[in-house]
């Protein structure tokens, strides 16, 4: 019994008695020492975690404020002075004359207490509802508008800085008179940048001075709103700036005696003047007013009952017809206007405010000639002289090696300044013009398609519908060639084609191609249009492409200097620049130069550029006598695509014009010596 006894003991022992390094019972201990050790780690984790993230936003606060620091350090101290302007811009021709200096008589000044209430409320309820309370630095606003930033930058992985809507009515006062001050360490202008690093800079620059103005009293509310409205433009004519030019502009009365929604109207319009204009789209401008008087509503400014009834006058109603006559006609003025707008674009600074010497590419000679046109002063020029038919006209020249504007029409009676230029902002479907761009060019690169390229010129439903297309004279011609395509301008072989090149390369990098070669109008243009209507296809209308591009038809909008600047890239080898007027801007209070940023761009190879430009000398030599083509002269080597977008049977009965004639007459001709 002992014997047995001590065997379990030492049976005992051995399992719980020292290891062989002496150290204990591993197997008793070593599960509790096992989950001790988890929850110390995991604790430790999160410490260290936290840890981290304490300092590197303690790192990032310090950064960021030691950023804040240098960017003010190096921004010069400003006075009411400041925000005088004595000079004023001037424009040159390519050869360095002056052709158009915009001096301060575009600006009418109106006082605060002569500027209706309607207005203010108006204007501090769409762009700045907290106004006459803040420093001129609204926290609030400014953090909602930096959410949105924090989307776009992680959408487009670029550093964005817009802050769209994020802006004060003192910060867009800064931005507009003091964002040129030179920078004391470089030498150069500082340009109002909306992205990256300089972005961050010029919205730091715009926030600290908008709250100088307030805490040191340079302007008080009323100064500020007063500048304001008399320094932005409102998109009315003769290149003028402020409230009270705009107020004569488009009600014909002074801006103390505006209406309700009158006052609306204007404070909607200067977010994008070219878009709401009711004289180019009565449909947004009575969007974005009513997008207004939902905002006074919203903060309290009007009743429901004001509300109500506001949305119940008809907009049209309200503004006074434009008529220039010829005395209001002045030299270059569709040229220069283009300029102004170019230049804008450019520099993201107002040439009215901002003083500048802007070298052009016009070539004086040649837009004298283009006003006569334009004015009707050749005879056989003015389309009137046919039947007195109402159809206007625009035209934009290209120097082709450069993508240079050397000339341009803006429309017959192009009376007055800034008016709609039918070159820059007239959106005309191109009918077949677009041919050689849209289908046969891309069929070259990447297809292989030759000249002699046949194809079966027979019946064709398009896709996903019972509707037949025809050609021009409802007939089928069986067999054709490309050449003999392209020179009669047949559309089911243009149709084909772009099917086949879609097949191929897939719709996405289609729609890259026609991009790339400068038609962007059209989805500009829907995107607009998305956007006033709510649409969920807002930024999408690039998709909008499809076969009937290849007609020119569809929503294929476009403007002349596209179809100028897609023309050019063909004659260059299938090289594009972005058709430009302008060469170079000297910005006078800084002596910075900024130079045209467009460069040539491969976008086609050289060969399929060849067969493309042979194909558009096809429509003039099988053509001659004929047609459009009679008016070429033949001293020249000439290079053409003609197109005709024509009425349907709606618009027949809509407008009462004949069902099938012909609503837009494109003509793109290249002359060469």
């Amino acid at each position: 019994m002992d014997n047995e006894r001590t065997k379990e003991l030492n049976i005992l022992e051995l399992k719980t008695g020292p290891d062989q390094n002496g150290k204990g019972d591993n197997m008793s201990k070593k599960k509790p020492k096992t989950n001790k050790k988890k929850r110390v780690t995991g604790a430790k984790v999160f410490a260290s975690f936290i840890s981290f993230a304490a300092v590197a936003f303690i790192a990032g606060v310090v950064v960021v404020s030691l950023f804040i620091v240098s960017t003010i350090a190096q921004t010069p101290p400003i006075s009411a002075d400041d925000f005088i302007q004595n000079d004023s811009t001037i424009v040159l021709d390519a050869s360095g004359n002056v052709i158009y200096d915009l001096g301060e008589k575009l600006i009418e000044t109106v006082e605060y207490e002569d500027i209706s209430q309607s207005l203010i409320d108006a204007f501090v309820s769409i762009e700045d509802s907290r106004f006459f309370e803040h420093n001129g630095f609204d926290l609030p606003r400014f953090t909602s508008a930096m959410l949105k930033n924090v989307m776009v930058t992680l959408q487009t992985m670029n550093l964005s800085f817009d802050g769209g809507g994020a802006s004060t009515i003192d910060m867009q006062l800064v931005r507009n008179a003091l964002l040129t001050e030179e920078n004391v360490e470089t030498g150069e202008v500082e340009l109002p940048a909306s992205s990256g690093l300089d972005g961050i800079r010029r919205k730091i620059k715009e926030i600290y001075y908008a709250t100088l103005l307030n805490n040191e009293c340079i302007f008080d509310k009323k100064a500020i709103f007063q500048k304001y409205v008399n320094e932005i433009w409102f998109g009315s004519g003769n290149n003028t700036l402020g409230v009270e030019k705009a107020a004569m502009y488009y009600f014909d009365k002074s801006v103390s005696d505006l209406t309700l929604v009158e006052s609306a109207f204007l404070a909607g319009v200067v977010n994008a003047p070219n878009l709401y204009s009711p004289y180019k789209s009565l449909t947004l401008a009575t969007e974005r007013t009513h997008t207004v008087l939902y905002y006074m509503n919203y903060h309290g400014y009007i009743d429901d009952y004001e509300y109500e009834q506001a949305l119940k006058i008809p907009l049209e109603n309200l503004f006074v017809q434009q008529s220039l006559t010829s005395e209001d006609a002045m030299p270059n003025q569709a040229h220069i206007d283009v300029v102004l707008d170019e230049v804008e674009a450019l520099t993201g600074l107002n040439p009215a405010t901002t003083p500048m010497i802007i070298q052009t590419a016009m070539n004086t000679e040649l837009q004298s000639q283009l006003d006569l046109v334009q004015n009707r002063e050749i005879a056989n020029l003015d389309i009137r002289q046919v039947g007195n038919s109402p159809i206007q006209i625009a035209a934009t020249v290209v120097e082709n090696s450069t993508g240079e504007i050397i000339g341009i029409v803006g429309g017959y009676d192009y009376y007055g300044q800034r008016v709609f230029n039918r070159s820059y902002h007239g959106l005309y479907q191109p009918g077949s013009t677009a041919k050689p761009f849209i289908s046969y060019a891309p069929a070259f690169e990447f297809l292989g398609y030759a000249t002699s390229h046949t194809f079966l010129d027979g019946p064709y439903v398009w896709q996903g519908t019972n509707i037949q297309l025809n050609n021009w004279d409802n007939r089928y011609r069986g067999q054709v060639t490309l050449r003999e395509a392209i020179s009669q301008s047949y559309n089911i072989p243009a149709v084909l084609t772009y099917d086949a090149v879609n097949d191929k390369i897939g719709h996405s990098r289609y729609v890259d191609y026609v991009e790339s070669i400068g038609f962007v109008s059209y989805a500009n243009n829907l995107n607009a249009w998305f956007e006033a209507i709510d649409d969920s296809r807002q930024g999408n209308g690039r998709d909008a492409l499809s076969a009937q591009f290849a007609i020119g038809g569809s929503d294929f909008y476009t403007i002349t200097k596209e179809l100028a600047g897609a023309t050019a890239m063909i004659m260059n080898g299938g090289d594009y620049v972005t058709p430009h007027t302008i060469r170079e801007v000297t910005i006078v209070n800084t002596g910075q130069v900024i130079e045209s940023p467009y460069k040539a761009t491969p976008v086609l190879s050289e060969a399929a550029a060849y067969l493309t430009a042979k194909t558009m000398r096809d429509v003039v030599d099988d053509n001659r006598g004929i047609d459009a083509t009679r008016y070429v002269s033949k001293s020249y080597t000439t290079y053409a695509k003609t197109g005709t977008s024509n009425w349907s049977s709606d618009d027949s009965a809509t407008y009462g014009v004949p069902s099938g004639s012909a609503k837009i007459d494109f003509y793109s001709p290249v002359l060469t010596k």
